[in-house]
C-alpha cells in the first residue's frame, strides 16, 4: 500500500474527455461506414426502419452518449470472437458481408458456424431474464439472420456485465439455442420482405408514417437526433393532425 502524498490533488481535465471522445468518435464512425450511400437494409434496420430512413436522408455523427457504448460493444465482441476461434482480432465494420436479396437485406452475424448464425451480445443488466419477453431484444437480430440462413436454429451468447452470484457481481457469460418452427421461420421471412419492400417505396416517397416505429428504447428526444424530424405518433408530445402531417 502507498501512502498518498498531503499534497497529491486529482482534478478532471475536460479537454482531454474531449479529446478522448473525438478519438473514440473518428474509430467508431470510420468501421460504421457512411449510411447514407446504402441501398438495402442492415439487418439491424429492420428492426427500427424509420431510424434507417433518416440515417440515409439526413446523414449526420452518432451522438456522444452513444459513442462509448458502440465502443465498449465492438472491443468485446472482437476479443470473445478471437478467444473462441483463436484468430487474429477482427475490427472489421459490423456491415452486410452476407446478401440476401430474397429478403432485400445483408447481414453478418457475429459468428457462423455451419450455417448457423451466433450473436454475441453484452448487457448491464442486474437481473437476468425470467422469460422470452426479457430476452427479445436480443433475440429480434438472431431472428434475422436466421432468415437469412433459412435455417430454424441459431446461438445467443450473453455477457452479462453485473451478474450476481452468491450476493457478489462479476461478469458472467450465459449460452442459449434459440430455435422456432419451419412455419415460423417463414413468417419471419414474409415479415423482412414487407418491410424491405417499404421501406424502398419511402425512400421514393418520403412518406416515412408508412413504416413501423422504432423501438421503444430508441425513440425518445434524449436517444434519437431524428425526434423532432419524425415527431412518431403516440409517443410525440404534438397531437394536433396538422402536427402529425410529414
Amino acid at each position: 500500500m502507498i501512502t498518498l502524498p498531503k499534497s497529491i490533488s486529482v482534478k478532471r481535465v475536460e479537454k482531454g474527455e474531449k479529446w478522448l471522445m473525438e478519438k473514440a468518435r473518428k474509430w467508431v464512425e470510420k468501421a460504421g461506414g457512411d449510411r447514407s450511400k446504402e441501398t438495402l437494409l442492415h439487418a439491424s434496420d429492420c428492426l427500427d426502419p424509420r431510424l434507417a430512413y433518416f440515417q440515409r436522408k439526413f446523414p449526420g455523427p452518432v451522438a456522444d452518449r452513444l459513442i462509448p457504448i458502440f465502443l465498449i460493444g465492438r472491443v468485446l465482441h472482437a476479443f470473445v470472437i478471437n478467444a473462441v476461434e483463436g484468430t487474429q482480432l477482427n475490427w472489421d465494420a459490423d456491415g452486410g458481408s452476407i446478401i440476401s436479396k430474397e429478403l432485400g437485406i445483408t447481414y453478418s452475424p457475429d459468428m457462423l458456424i455451419k450455417g448457423i448464425p451466433r450473436e454475441i451480445k453484452t448487457s448491464r443488466s442486474f437481473q437476468e431474464p425470467r422469460d422470452i419477453n426479457d430476452m427479445a431484444m436480443y433475440c429480434e437480430q438472431l431472428l434475422i439472420y436466421m432468415a437469412g440462413q433459412n435455417i430454424t436454429k441459431g446461438d445467443l451468447w450473453v455477457l452479462f456485465m453485473n451478474a450476481k452470484e452468491d450476493g457478489q457481481t462479476s461478469p458472467a457469460f450465459r449460452v442459449y439455442r434459440v430455435e422456432i418452427s419451419p412455419e415460423d421461420l417463414k413468417l419471419v421471412q414474409a415479415e423482412i420482405k414487407g418491410i424491405t419492400k417499404k421501406f424502398a417505396q419511402v425512400q421514393k416517397t418520403g412518406k416515412y408514417r408508412e413504416l413501423p416505429l422504432c423501438r421503444p428504447f430508441k425513440c425518445g428526444p434524449k436517444g434519437c437526433q431524428y425526434w423532432e424530424k419524425c415527431k412518431p405518433e403516440g409517443r410525440h408530445p404534438y397531437k394536433t393532425k396538422k402536427a402529425w402531417e410529414a
